[in-house]
């Protein structure tokens, strides 16, 4: 059986000029620009087909070297066949650049260690939309880091963290599963139905996910996939995401810890460095507010630690806007006054070291609004830095 081939999901018609139809590709941010004809060609497309099965009275001039092109320029994408022992197939796309040039990508990356997911969601900005590209910009940015192998120990062999004077993720298989795909016109529910079904079929053994976002909207639904039991939530947010739910619009990304507080498994959630200003102010029942004033007296942050249940596995969530926009530009909802790396650094280690985090995600890194990449270069170093801690105090 010859593979088969389907229009990639992350593919939009930008428009139209004399040159002909203009085509952008979400996950690799390039453009395409292919005839009318053509497009016609990649209607067909929608469903799987083989290359070699199209009929030859369409009359397309040159078709091998077109669709060649498709091919290379990832307009078209190789479809898994059906019956694969995959959890992943339907659900991601292979990323275009790896994490950390990991080569255990796909189904390899099933058994890592520790596993990424791209998840280029953000129809649930109520700010400025681009956190969508976030995931493939980190993947580029990682390359800088790239994954190797003990050629003594034939285990993975970290990297020297000069700041720390050791080596962090020694020893830690890397893996990287490629973006969670969706179609825009799909409804919000059916996405985030999908996200819950992915997470629960991908992540049932020992792996550590790491979720890129996106807009912050993701957690709730990979939260209700991740675990059944009880969990808590760390979250480094500017803001508290409980905005009120409305009749139309449930959710979004300014009330998914609203949406969290509702799971029965959520016993707590713990939100770091929320600032700003609200009409009106009052605590739910698992809500627990710490502003940036604790998160800077050592002393304040470890009570406030010991206070935290150390039976309970915790979810971290990082939203980037917990960072001052002088470090952190690049976020849809920026709030003056945030944190600075080094102090987000020292926070989350403080609390990774002392708690079992089961899971995490990194989200709002909006890549439209990053000047010169700082937003990008600094929320990288921020989660290498958090994960190395993970993993040092992991069981």
């Amino acid at each position: 059986m010859s593979e088969l081939f389907q229009l990639s999901h992350y593919v939009r018609a930008e428009g139209t000029s004399s040159a002909g139809v203009h085509l952008y590709h979400e996950q690799t941010g390039t453009s395409t620009v292919i005839s009318p004809q053509t497009l016609e060609l990649l209607k067909m497309f929608k469903e799987p087909k083989e290359l070699d099965s199209l009929p030859n009275q369409l009359g397309f001039p040159h078709l091998p070297s077109v669709l060649e092109r498709l091919c290379k320029d990832k307009v078209l994408m190789p479809v898994r066949h059906q019956g694969e022992d995959d959890a992943t197939v339907g659900y991601c796309e292979p990323p275009v650049v790896p994490f950390l040039l990991t080569p255990n990508v796909g189904t390899r990356a099933r058994n890592c260690d520790l596993v990424f997911v791209g998840v280029p969601f953000d129809l649930a900005s109520t700010g400025f939309s681009g956190s969508r590209a976030a995931p493939t910009s980190l993947r580029r940015w990682s390359q800088s880091m790239p994954y190797r192998i003990n050629n003594e120990t034939l285990r993975p062999a970290g990297w020297y963290c000069v700041e720390r004077n050791e080596r962090i993720l020694e020893g830690v298989t890397i893996g990287d599963l490629g973006n969670f795909k969706f179609d825009p016109a799909e409804p919000l529910k059916d996405i985030y139905q999908r996200i819950t079904e992915f997470v629960a079929q991908s992540f049932t053994g020992s792996s550590f996910p790491v979720f890129i976002g996106g807009d912050h909207a993701i957690t709730y639904p990979i939260i209700c996939g991740l675990t059944a039991g009880p969990v808590g939530i760390i979250q480094f947010d500017a803001h508290t995401d409980f905005a009120e739910l409305h009749p139309n619009r449930e959710h979004h990304h300014g009330n998914v810890m609203r949406r969290a507080n509702e799971l029965a498994q959520v016993c707590a959630i713990y939100q770091f460095g929320v600032s700003g200003y609200f009409p009106r102010f009052r605590l739910e029942n698992k809500q627990h507010v710490v502003p940036r004033i604790v998160i800077r007296d050592p002393h304040a942050l470890e009570t406030l630690i010991e206070r935290m249940p150390a039976d309970l596995d915790y979810y971290l969530s990082v939203d980037v806007d917990v960072m001052d926009p002088t470090f952190a530009p690049g976020t849809g909802t920026p709030m003056p006054g945030g944190l600075s790396p080094e102090e987000l650094e020292a926070a989350l280690a403080a609390i990774v070291s002392k708690r079992k985090i089961i899971a995490m995600d990194l989200v709002e890194l909006n890549i439209d609004r990053d000047f010169h990449l700082n937003t990008c270069m600094t929320a990288f170093h921020v989660l290498a830095s958090t994960l190395g801690t993970v993993f040092k105090y992991r069981d």
